[in-house]
């Protein structure tokens, strides 16, 4: 459900930022092979609706676990320290503690990077909207 909501996040943030004149036609997902996170039937299942689901189609490559890091997996990193750096350096009561925190941290800090933050409220609903179609898997 957190993979389906991102990618829901994300195709509209593509969607909103792409020209025009010349939108995308499909979207190419790469990923280490982590059968936790990625490769498991739920997110198989939901990659044969992306095209339904968010009006385009999609890929889903995979590398050997452990070996597929990418830029994003840099990215998330140096947020990660920046996050820990800054909060170490609060006052005890003014610490990052909370994801809501950490979202209004790095919207401020990193100007240069687009944040999303999806709410409990947010999962609830994609989990409901996605339970009928993993009963019938």
């Amino acid at each position: 459900v957190a993979v389906y909501l991102f990618q829901k996040s994300f195709t509209a943030f593509l969607k909103r930022v792409a020209p025009a004149e010349n939108p995308f036609t499909k979207i190419m997902y790469f990923s280490d092979g982590a059968s936790s996170q990625y490769k498991n039937r739920k997110n198989f299942l939901n990659l044969c609706h992306h095209e339904e689901d968010f009006g385009i189609t999609a890929e889903w490559h995979f590398s050997a676990t452990s070996h597929g890091k990418g830029a994003c997996d840099g990215l998330g990193g140096t947020v990660k320290r920046l996050a820990a750096k800054t909060s170490l350096q609060r006052p005890y009561d003014q610490q990052i503690m909370t994801p809501r925190q950490l979202f209004d941290w790095a919207t401020t800090a990193i100007p240069t990077v687009h944040f999303e933050y999806c709410t409990t409220e947010d999962y609830e609903r994609e989990q409901h909207h996605l339970e009928d179609r993993f009963k019938a898997s």
